[in-house]
């Protein structure tokens, strides 16, 4: 019985990993790679573990302030702190205390608005 791959690193990394010396011929097609209808053409996709370690996490991490790294969340101070950037994806704001999570809510917020923040999350009061 064969083994069977699963597809799915993007060829944009196995360029940035092989620069200059990238050539599609250097891989064995179905077992490195394969090509893959999309809309318009073909796309090139290569098989999990083929880059080995320097593969991505599939999800984003938050970044959690310094200051509050080891607390659990039920323990962590709510501080007021004020907006300063507000990025095009708004789920994300630089506030003077750092870059805390929004979500959805970051829509609505304003430059020099003062906001709550508990975890390097904006905190909202139950209601």
């Amino acid at each position: 019985m064969s083994e069977k791959h699963v597809f799915t690193v993007s060829d944009k990394l196995v360029k940035a990993r092989d620069g200059a010396s990238y050539d599609i011929a250097n891989y064995v097609e179905g077992t490195d790679y394969v090509q893959r209808k999309i809309r318009y053409g073909t796309k090139v996709v290569f098989r999990k573990g083929f880059l080995g370690d320097v593969e991505p996490d599939a999800e984003p991490k938050q970044p959690v302030s310094d200051a509050y790294e080891g607390l659990l969340p039920q323990h962590c101070p709510v501080v007021e702190c004020k907006v300063m950037k507000i990025y095009a994806n708004y789920k994300w704001v630089d506030t003077d205390k750092g870059r805390i999570w929004a979500g959805l809510k970051g829509s609505s917020l304003r430059l020099g608005q003062i906001i709550r923040i508990k975890n390097g999350e904006l905190y909202l009061k139950r209601v």
